[in-house]
């Protein structure tokens, strides 16, 4: 079995499509990529902080794993984080969370993934 790690640096702004904002944040993005014969694990999680005019928000994710089989010739997933609205100035609005949604296409081959030619994009929805 090999193991590896990954950290690729999130930044950027989005709509917060639930009310209509723009957020600029800031985050990370860490994952471990253990291969076996039998296939990879790949495991990654999100953390960060954001903010707009009227409040400031938190990234909040849990640790993610998917499986790819031995005959991947890349690992494409999407990663989900909440993003917390809170500190608003003015009255609170409900339903103001919403959602990031992650990207990823980790390119694969003969010496395994290759975490240093990935592709990403990011956007958000409302739940």
């Amino acid at each position: 079995m090999t193991s590896s790690t990954f950290t690729v640096p999130l930044s950027g702004g989005l709509v917060n499509p639930c009310v209509g904002e723009d957020v600029i944040f800031t985050g990370t993005a860490r994952g471990t990529i253990d291969t076996q014969t039998s296939g990879t694990a790949l495991s990654v999680s999100i953390e960060g902080s954001g903010y707009s005019l009227f409040a400031t928000y938190s990234i909040s994710e849990e640790t993610h794993t998917w499986v790819f089989g031995p005959d991947a010739t890349a690992f494409t997933f999407y990663d989900y984080a909440k993003m917390n609205r809170s500190g608003e100035t003015g009255s609170p609005l409900a339903g103001d969370d919403f959602y990031m949604r992650l990207f990823v296409q980790i390119p694969t081959g003969p010496g395994g993934p290759n975490v240093n030619s990935l592709n990403s994009a990011i956007d958000g929805f409302c739940r």
